[in-house]
């Protein structure tokens, strides 16, 4: 058992056991089925940094926070993760973020890697916070929710074929979701 404290804005003492052997090896770095909100998400990356590729010191240095976390948009963004309740294509989160990043959002979009397999649950979202065009993005970051629930907005012409009015490029998540950020 190693004791590692977090220095927040509030300290906080974490009690973990800490494997040997590679990333994603100890049976502990599995995602659990679902998480009662986006807090015990953020609380579970925190004590798992290797199911993300991560460390302790990592998280020691910047730990992973949610949107109704009181740190939250204290600095800048660099790391943003979505764990789904059902396994999806990395494609598919893929289109849904870059839609958000590249459009509204006016930033870079780097692409959206699974972290646990071809048909995953944990998503590792690139982008650079700090490449924006918008200085007020916490004033559209709150659109990413909506986008990945209800997908890209409904087309209003045929302009991408006949019979695509009314229909959307691209599906929203299928299932619970919950996004980090650190």
């Amino acid at each position: 058992m190693k004791t590692i404290t977090l220095s927040m804005l509030v300290p906080i003492t974490i009690q973990v056991d800490v494997p040997d052997g590679p990333v994603g090896s100890w049976a502990g770095d599995a995602l659990p089925g679902v998480f009662a909100d986006e807090g015990e998400f953020c609380d579970w990356l925190n004590t798992h940094p290797r199911a993300w590729g991560g460390t302790f010191e990592d998280v020691i240095r910047r730990p992973w926070t949610h949107r109704s976390s009181a740190t939250f948009g204290m600095s800048d963004i660099y790391e943003t993760l979505v764990c789904t309740e059902e396994p999806h294509l990395s494609g598919h989160i893929d289109e849904l973020t870059r839609y958000f990043f590249e459009g509204e959002f006016a930033g870079e979009h780097m692409g959206t890697h699974a972290l646990d397999g071809y048909e995953a649950r944990l998503f590792s979202l690139g982008t650079d916070f700090t490449k924006s065009r918008r200085d007020d993005w916490g004033f559209s970051l709150p659109n990413l929710w909506t986008i990945l629930r209800e997908g890209t907005p409904v087309r209003k012409t045929n302009k991408a074929g006949p019979g695509t009015k009314g229909t959307r490029k691209v599906e929203g998540i299928s299932g619970r979701y919950w996004l980090a950020f650190r």
